[in-house]
Order: C-alpha cells, then structure tokens, then sequence
C-alpha cells in the first residue's frame, strides 16, 4: 500500500475517473486524497460522493504530496506553475495527463528537477476500463515508474512507452473510442434498417462489440485468424467482409488514427510553445 498522500489537481473527467480508481483500490490510503481545483461548485459536486478532502490551495497541499497527478487543461498550468515552480518537494513525483505538454515543458514549469511520468490515458477511465500509456522523464528511478503504473492500473490497463510514441497513442487509443461509437451506432442502424427495434440493435452492437474484444484479448491470436473462424464459404459473413472491404473500412479506419496523430503533433508543439513563452528551443 501507498501511504502517502496523493494529491489531484483538477476535478475534470479525468480526474474524477482517476479519483474513483483511487478510492475503490486497496492500494492507496483514503484519508491521504486530496483534490484541488479552484471552482468550487465542481470540487463539492466531486468530492461529495467519496468524502475525499477537498482544498484551493495547492502551495499548501503539494509539500506534503507523494504523488501530484496534473488532471487540468493544458493551459491552466501556466495558471498555476508559479505555485508548483521549484516547490514540489524531491521525494515527490508528478504524473501528468496534459494532452500534448511534453515532458520538458512539464519540467520547465515545474523546475527541473522534477520526477515526471507523463500519460496518455482514454475516455474509459470513466468505468475503469482505460488504456494508458506512460512515458517518463530522464531522470526517473524505478520508484517513479512503479507508481505511475501503480495509479493507471487502477483505472484499466498500463503500458510502458516512450515520449515520442505518446502523439501515435492519441490518434490510436486517446481517440480510438470515438472510432468505436461510430462502428457501433453503424451497425445499431444496420440492424435497424434490417428490421430490429432499435434498443434491441443497439444492446446488439454493443455487447457484439465487447464480446469480440475480449475474445480477442482472452485467445491472444491475431484478429484475422478470429475473422477466418467466422467466415464460412460461400456464407454471409464473407459477402458482408467482401462489402466493408470495397467500401474502404480498413484505410479509413486506418487513415483516421494517422490524421488523429498528425493534429495532436501540430497541437502539440502549439501547446509547448505557449507554455514555454519564448524560451529557447520550444
């Protein structure tokens, strides 16, 4: 167990979805939670459901944090870096989920001493179902990248990259539930348009979904063996692959996780720009 404090600044999604990871762990100690963010309807609506203690006051709280999750817009560090700048104490470390604030801009802000993991989690944080990927900065020790992963487990599955992948797990991962929606909401009006009623389609999309995911996950063969196991000869599920194929399913899908990328890259060194003023090199 950690028993530290752990001290989130910023009661978004994110945060609320790492906070709920948190408190139903056994893995950190409730009583040592702390969540900052400076509107006060959102921290009381937040903190209302766990009792987990709520401030305003980051310069207070960050002395005596173990851990400091970064859960804001990327934007509002500039805000706040005055109060974390070079007081963030050295046992400490900071994990950031900042979309496209790179791990020296991160450091920049913070002083340059700072442990920092920086990751990409996805929206099924939400129910704890999240794929994370976290990348760490130079100078991080096998203490920084135990907890990190330790925090991201808590909300799904944790994988290890490094920084110059980050911008590629975006357009796949960070993006990629959209993706899935859409596939699903398509073949929900397929099923419709065939003549179900629309609640049962869409339970029918959903669940079709979920299922061959996790046999996917569950059998660890490539997904092309798992299609040929459907696919009969002559059958119909061999017509529907022959449709989706002339139609251009697998570029699209493929061309929208290159373009996804591409846009995080340019937003990306926009955001790092404005963070780092005019600094040198930025």
């Amino acid at each position: 167990m950690v028993n530290g404090t752990v001290t989130i600044i910023g009661a978004g999604n994110m945060g609320g979805a790492l906070l709920k990871g948190l408190w139903s762990s056994d893995k950190f100690v409730k009583d040592k939670m702390i969540v900052i963010d400076p509107n006060h309807d959102r921290l009381e609506s937040f903190t209302s459901l766990t009792g987990v203690t709520r401030s305003t006051n980051i310069s207070s709280e960050i002395a005596k944090s173990k851990i400091i999750i970064l859960a804001i817009k990327p934007q509002e560090l500039l805000k706040i870096s005055p109060q974390l700048k070079n007081n963030i104490p050295k046992s400490s470390i900071v994990i950031s989920v900042l979309a496209g604030v790179s791990i020296s801009t991160l450091k920049y802000n913070l002083g340059n001493g700072v442990r920092v993991a920086r990751a990409m989690p996805n929206i099924a944080a939400s129910v704890l179902c999240s794929t994370s990927v976290v990348a760490f900065s130079d100078n991080h020790d096998e203490e920084l990248a135990e907890l990190a992963q330790l925090v991201f487990r808590q909300i799904g599955e944790v994988y290890v990259s490094s920084e110059d992948t980050l911008n590629a797990v975006t357009g796949l991962s960070g993006s990629g539930p959209a993706y899935i929606y859409m596939v699903i909401e398509s073949l929900a009006d397929g099923g419709v348009k065939v003549g179900l009623p629309r609640d049962l389609s869409l339970k029918l999309a959903t669940q079709t979904v979920l299922g061959a995911a996790e046999h996917l996950k569950q059998s660890k063969l490539h997904p092309a063996i798992l299609k040929d196991q459907v696919t009969t000869p002559g059958g119909s599920t061999i017509s529907a692959i022959h449709e989706l194929e002339k139609h251009g399913l697998r570029s699209m899908l493929i061309s929208a996780v290159v373009t996804a990328t591409e846009k995080t890259n340019v937003l990306g060194k926009t955001i790092d720009k404005i963070l780092n003023g005019n600094k040198e090199g930025s």
